[in-house]
């Protein structure tokens, strides 16, 4: 099966714990959430810059985009919106959520530093170091 849609390169995939859902990030600038009957769930469009890496976290409830524009975005897996953000002092290069750590993720940026952060989704959708 083909999942069409990106307009340029797709940069990074991800499967959703469950395998039930994928996610793409691509040169186009967008990321996009699949079912794997092929049908296109969501596109966001909320990055300026190519998104290298995306993920879910393992519950499968949230879905991280990190980008060439510094921002690591994160979305709800259930209304689609988003409810987190943090700006990197470069372009992002890669993100991830702990397996063991609920609401803990690590972004990379093309300077060599490592974040790890404590997403407070609620209400303030505010993120600080872990």
């Amino acid at each position: 099966r083909k999942l069409i849609s990106h307009s340029r390169p797709v940069l990074d995939v991800k499967f959703s714990s469950t395998g039930a859902n994928l996610v793409s990030g691509s040169l186009d600038n967008t990321v996009r959430l699949w079912d794997l009957s092929g049908t296109l769930v969501h596109t966001w469009t909320d990055h300026n810059a190519p998104v290298p890496s995306v993920a879910f976290t393992p519950s499968g409830r949230h879905i991280i985009s990190g980008s060439r524009d510094k921002h690591v975005i994160i979305y709800s897996g259930m209304n689609l919106k988003e409810v987190g953000r943090w700006v990197c002092e470069s372009a992002c290069r890669s993100v991830d959520a702990s397996s063991s750590k609920a609401g803990v993720i690590a972004c990379g940026d093309t300077t060599g530093v490592t974040y790890v952060l404590q997403a407070v989704l609620s209400p303030s959708g505010n993120w600080r170091y872990f």
